[in-house]
């Protein structure tokens, strides 16, 4: 937003290209909206009041009607006091026409951090757990609504619609040979979903986990490599120092070694 309210030529080169790219994949692909449509899923809107209160209502209403299906079904406030949820309630369920299903007071003391590309990983916060415990705790939820809402038949998926080839069935990894996957796995590449690893594995793979920040080099006879998201702009002098996995790396990737880098 900064950069699109500079004059052209006070535009770093390289905010100028980040700026282009993202307004060239501003989509809804992979969003949780075409996730929801894809699937036929019910949305339970999340939303995190602040001081709003009637312009609450019509931001909902713009999720809502800004595509043909939204699948929107219910509301469930985010930080808010029980005072402001009852007043909110009757307000956005009249202006909505949707249910209010609950709210999560403010818990300073469950606070999970962030910092410039988001929220911090599970791994790295020691109390996590607790956290999430205190969390659920205090959450007021009508589960009797929300049960009605999200019950029903399991939805039909519509297999041509989606972009990934179907996996094997569970346990036929087990009938033929695997093929040893290289994947970083450190404090600089962290960000690892556990449906992908798992989708790999199912797919043939044998995951080799390593650290690109301590290992010296890839692990041997590897059939490709996966270097996940993460952090890497935080570690970059160690990682800029670690020559000989730098040349690891840039030898197998040369030599046609399947990669996979975020």
């Amino acid at each position: 937003a900064i950069f699109a309210a500079m004059p052209p030529g006070m535009v770093p080169p390289c905010a100028r290209a980040l700026w282009a790219f993202m307004m060239v994949r501003a989509d809804t692909r992979a969003s949780a909206w075409e996730l929801a449509d894809t699937l036929g899923l019910p949305v339970l809107l999340v939303v995190q009041p602040g001081g709003a209160s009637v312009t609450l209502a019509a931001q909902i209403q713009g999720l809502m009607n800004f595509r043909k299906n939204s699948h929107v079904s219910g509301i469930l406030l985010n930080d808010c006091s029980e005072k402001l949820y009852k007043m909110l309630k009757a307000l956005l369920e009249r202006e909505t026409g949707l249910p209010v299903l609950g709210y999560l007071p403010h818990l300073p003391d469950a606070a999970l951090e962030s910092r410039h590309l988001g929220l911090k990983t599970a791994g790295e916060i020691a109390d996590l757990q607790q956290k999430i415990s205190r969390m659920a705790d205090a959450l007021v939820v009508d589960w009797e609504k929300l049960s009605i809402l999200t019950e029903g038949a399991a939805p039909l998926v519509h297999t041509d619609r989606l972009l990934l080839r179907e996996l094997p069935p569970q346990g036929a990894e087990e009938q033929r040979p695997r093929v040893p996957i290289a994947v970083a796995r450190d404090a600089a590449f962290c960000f690892t979903y556990a449906e992908t690893l798992e989708a790999l594995e199912r797919a043939g793979a044998e995951l080799c986990w390593f650290s690109p920040l301590q290992d010296p080099a890839l692990p041997e006879q590897i059939g490709g490599l996966y270097l996940p998201g993460g952090y890497p702009e935080l570690y970059a002098k160690t990682l800029s120092e670690n020559k000989t996995m730098l040349a690891s790396i840039r030898q197998a990737v040369q030599a046609g070694l399947p990669t996979a880098a975020e």
